[in-house]
């Protein structure tokens, strides 16, 4: 078996690659849960544009080859009633992306009565739709409504016209708003925006402009306010490197916008439910980020989408026609299945400590994770605590528990992995 590249991470995982991704899927789906909450996530690939930051772009989709798609995505639903799983509840659905918003009203409301046929969604699960700004229209809207969508993702990433056109961003600041304030007018959604900091030629002003605009002018139930992740294959990086664009702020930089967010957040009465994540009023609950943050179970559907069930990561097909022979076979349609090693589910439990709470506590998450080798663990880590506390990245908070300062939080991506790795080689 090979193990899969990357280290230890808030969003990623290695796994040793299991020669039967069927098999492995059906022991896994025949295995007792592996957390109290399941999540699904629909992937619709398709983007009519690229922007430069985005990691994920696939490509443009005809009318034709969306039909095709969403009729197979409809074959691959179905497919789950058969499964053990079925019986399980469904605590959140997001249709991920790409962009769900560019498919027809019609699509989309297949999608979600099929998963309403097929999947046991819970009294109050969380439906969330992603979607470009310039996908909103009224029919959508309607359409969303009158299936039962309730939570509706928006990546406005920044509401400065200059700042968005660098990016490849179509809309202008009023189109931006004006389409917020038509969904935000319908009531029938929790609307949940993200803002981006650290983007090339953004200054601390215009930041802070894109926060008073979301205080003041709409009345959003939440936002995302995260660092733009920057690597050499983006776009981005190489309209930097010919100079078409301006440097990206220096850490310290992007460290001060992200302690200005966190402060007017604090300030204006916003409800912390992550590191990432504010809500400002009851709707929002981030159920289904929260549930991947502490890497709980989770089925995928559609092509390239990921998930993972109990001990278990799994990736479905890259390509369209890979896809659509798999569906059509009736199988599930996975590229790769792997079995996380046995540190898996006590690095989960620190994720979500770090992600939801803002703090760390090995006893709790060892004892939670029930792990045979504590002390050895205990030893591991001591070092890296030790020097977290001296630099002040952690605060002494009762027994075992230490809170991350606000420059821990910041840098919380880079950080956690440590933590993670220090772990593992105690259990290796």
């Amino acid at each position: 078996m090979m193990k899969r590249n990357g280290l230890r991470g808030m969003m990623s995982f290695p796994s040793e690659s299991l020669p039967c991704t069927l098999s492995a899927w059906d022991e896994a789906s025949a295995s007792p849960p592996g957390s109290d909450f399941l999540a699904a996530y629909i992937h619709i690939p398709f983007c009519r544009s690229r922007c430069l930051f985005c990691p994920f772009y696939y490509g443009s989709a005809s009318d034709l080859e969306k039909e095709e798609y969403v009729n197979a995505l409809l074959k691959e639903i179905e497919l789950y009633k058969a499964s053990p799983l079925s019986d399980r509840i469904v605590n959140a659905v997001y249709f991920g992306g790409g962009s769900p918003g560019d498919l027809k009203p019609s699509q989309i409301i297949k999608l979600v009565k099929s998963l309403r046929s097929s999947l046991r969604l819970s009294n109050d699960c969380e439906i969330t739709l992603e979607s470009r700004l310039s996908s909103i229209s009224d029919d959508l809207i309607s359409a969303a409504s009158d299936c039962g969508i309730n939570r509706v993702s928006l990546g406005v990433q920044t509401f400065d016209t200059a700042l968005r056109r660098s990016l490849g961003r179509s809309s202008d600041k009023t189109a931006v708003i004006s389409a917020l304030q038509r969904l935000l007018k319908v009531n029938q959604f929790a609307v949940v925006i993200d803002l981006l900091y650290g983007l090339p030629g953004q200054t601390m002003e215009l930041w802070k402009e894109d926060i008073r605009i979301v205080l003041e002018e709409l009345r959003i139930a939440g936002l995302d306010m995260y660092e733009l992740g920057v690597h050499g294959e983006m776009p981005l990086m190489n309209a930097i490197e010919a100079g078409k664009l301006p440097s990206l702020p220096d850490k310290n930089l992007r460290y001060e916008m992200y302690k200005a967010g966190e402060d007017i957040m604090e300030q204006n009465g916003a409800v912390r439910l992550s590191i990432k994540h504010f809500s400002f009023n009851c709707r929002e609950r981030n159920m289904y980020n929260e549930i991947s943050n502490c890497k709980s179970d989770c089925i995928p559907f559609g092509m390239r989408a990921g998930g993972r069930l109990g001990n278990f990561a799994f990736r479905q097909v890259p390509d369209m026609k890979s896809y659509l022979d798999a569906v059509y076979a009736g199988k599930k349609p996975l590229a790769y299945a792997g079995r996380n090693p046995a540190d898996f589910r006590f690095a989960a439990l620190l994720a979500g400590q770090i992600s939801r709470r803002r703090l760390i506590d090995i006893d709790e998450a060892l004892r939670l994770a029930e792990v045979p080798c504590p002390d050895k663990i205990r030893e591991a880590v001591k070092p890296l605590v030790a020097e977290w506390l001296e630099n002040s990245w952690l605060l002494p908070s009762g027994n075992s528990s230490y809170r991350l300062s606000p420059y821990a939080l910041f840098d919380h991506k880079r950080l956690a992995p440590l933590l993670f790795e220090a772990a593992a080689s105690a259990y290796n």
